[in-house]
């Protein structure tokens, strides 16, 4: 068992220290050790001495029982505790210093080869990511991202104020995307995320909005026409389905090294916000294109109950799979939970293709139309929501458990 002391600059430590976040929980896991992880600290973008800190093992234990006290910061209890140890852990070995700046492969990682299991391998000097030096620096540089990310910023406003121009009552629409993030933090209110991470969260599934509309109108563009009934299953379950569920998944992604990102029912959390994030534009944008007050008002309320919760639970769905398999070693991660979230998709929106599909070819009759059109919505959103009260059940419980379990060994 070790003291580890991750130190450099926190652009490089983010991803650094989150990936190796994801081994040293799985190694706590599976031989049933504990460990504490500081943190990055302090908020300065500045190279600071002490930027993180993973205890194992006895220093863990021995951390919780003499420095946890609620009085001082975290910063101020691993400090405190570091310089009380001077330099040495608990079983007389120096603490071992990793420079986030040169990352390589990590500690935690060397227990699994072999399908041995025990005491971390120590340390290496660490190397550069293999391969990165050949990327052309327009490709690898952090400016061409804040390029990308300027275009995308510049085209969503763009379409949002027009949208807003033609009918400034479609502003509305944002109301009931907050309102459902609203919910979906209070039932994270246990051990709630930061809202500086949520709020990164739904504005990346406004920003996806622009590449997912793109990537839809060149779909459409060579897909069969919506009012037969190949079209009208095309355009719900690849178009809409397919499309929007991965650009949602895409957008988790990003937070797969996050440090905060380390619960299970983070991953119901944090997709549940981008998916609202990509609903409150998709939301004004219908409710700008309503042709009279009396469809205003229709279109505000059926989205409000049905179209804005369900794109947090299809992305739920991707969200607590991705989890699942990350803490669990269970399912088929992303992949698994993108599954159902473009089934329900396709499912809620062929419906009233199909409706229409239908009556422009004269071969349903009112009753049908009403059916597919309402019934088949109101049916998957009722199956989506018990799908992932179940998933949340699930990972609070999961959750609730290792917490019990860590704070049983940090008071023994």
């Amino acid at each position: 068992m070790a003291v580890y002391i991750y130190s450099g600059r926190r652009e490089a430590a983010r991803t650094v220290i989150g990936a190796e976040l994801v081994l040293l929980r799985r190694w706590t896991r599976d031989v049933d050790r504990s460990a504490t992880y500081s943190g990055l600290y302090p908020a300065e973008e500045e190279s600071p001495a002490r930027l993180a800190v993973v205890l194992t093992g006895d220093d863990d234990l021995e951390f919780h029982r003499r420095w946890f006290a609620p009085a001082v910061t975290v910063q101020q209890k691993f400090d405190r505790y570091l310089d009380d140890r001077a330099g040495v852990d608990l079983a007389g070995e120096p603490f071992r210093l990793v420079d986030v700046s040169m990352p390589g492969e990590s500690p935690w990682r060397a227990y699994t080869r072999r399908g041995e299991r025990g005491r971390p391998a120590p340390v290496e000097p660490y190397a550069h990511y293999p391969g990165r030096e050949h990327l052309p620096s327009a490709l690898a540089g952090p400016g061409s991202r804040r390029i990308m990310t300027v275009l995308v910023i510049a085209a969503v406003a763009i379409v949002l104020v027009a949208a807003l121009a033609s009918r400034p009552a479609a502003a509305l629409g944002v109301l009931p995307g907050f309102a459902w993030m609203a919910y979906l933090r209070r039932e994270d209110r246990v051990r709630p995320e930061s809202p500086a991470v949520l709020t990164r969260a739904a504005l990346l599934g406004v920003l996806a909005t622009a590449p997912i509309v793109v990537v839809e109108a060149v779909l459409s563009v060579a897909a069969p026409d919506t009012l037969s009934v190949a079209g009208a299953v095309f355009a719900a379950f690849v178009v809409a389905g397919v499309v929007e569920e991965t650009g949602k998944a895409l957008c988790l992604r990003s937070f797969r090294w996050n440090p905060e990102f380390d619960e299970r029912f983070d991953g119901i959390v944090y997709a549940g916000w981008i998916g609202l994030g990509f609903a409150v534009v998709e939301n004004v944008l219908y409710l700008a294109g309503a042709p009279t007050s009396g469809a205003y008002v229709m279109t505000f309320v059926t989205r409000a109950v049905l179209a804005v919760p369900n794109h947090a639970i299809w992305a739920g769905l991707s969200g607590y799979a991705v989890m699942r398999k990350r803490f669990d070693g269970k399912g088929a991660g992303l992949i698994g939970g993108l599954l159902p979230a473009i089934l329900l998709h396709g499912l809620y929106d062929v419906g009233p293709f199909l409706a229409l599909a239908l009556a422009h070819q004269h071969h349903a009759s009112v009753g049908v139309q009403a059916l597919l059109s309402a019934g088949l919505p109101v049916a998957v959103t009722v199956t989506g929501m018990s799908m992932i009260r179940d998933r949340a059940r699930r990972a609070l419980r999961a959750d609730a458990a290792e917490a019990a379990r860590f704070t049983a060994a940090a008071t023994d």
